[in-house]
């Protein structure tokens, strides 16, 4: 019994000074995708462009913080992505291809296992403009990514946030695409 409880607190103890000593490594971003607006042209006119982005927030339940029609300009309220975001495998391909977001994996090092975000915002800022030949604007983008998660201290390592690098995979401006065609 005693050789049991002996071995128990050795596995302990090891286990704990090798996640102690892991360091946490981010393995940036492979493929291509979106870090500027993206553009599509459309031939339909503004009234009905307007309309069919506002249904599309309303159909996909995003909040709108800021509509100006004038200057052709839609802000949506920060966005969780926490259930539309992808890492990526090896290879530098989406292991979910229909994800809005990809974030750089951040694994520990020496071990094949990735720290999963806790959170992952964005806005989407859509500018649509009539550009006075008959066709309409729209620019897409998606800005001010958050996507972070708390990794709980030891008395060997201090308590810190990890903040992840993200982009659009360019699959929101696939459908705004589609939208205004």
């Amino acid at each position: 019994m005693k050789k049991i409880i002996l071995k128990t607190v050795f596995l302990f103890a090891s286990s704990l000074l090798l996640t102690s000593c892991m360091t946490l490594q981010p393995l940036p971003l492979k493929g291509t995708y979106l870090d500027k607006p993206y553009e599509v042209v459309s031939d339909k006119k503004f009234e009905q462009v307007w309309t069919n982005i506002i249904d599309l927030f309303a159909t996909k339940g995003l909040s709108i913080k800021l509509i100006d029609k004038s200057s052709g300009l839609i802000i949506s309220e920060k966005t969780s992505f926490i259930n539309d975001y992808s890492f990526e495998d090896k290879t530098g391909k989406l292991e979910n291809p229909n994800a809005s977001v990809v974030i750089e994996k951040i694994t520990y090092s020496g071990y094949n296992q990735s720290v999963k975000p806790e959170k992952i915002t964005g806005e989407w800022n859509i500018r649509i403009k009539d550009n006075g030949n008959g066709k309409t604007i729209v620019n897409v983008n998606l800005t001010n990514i958050d996507a972070t998660s708390f990794i709980a201290g030891s008395q060997y390592s201090p308590a810190r946030n990890l903040t992840f690098n993200g982009k659009s995979t360019g699959k929101f401006e696939e459908l705004i695409t589609t939208l205004v065609k």
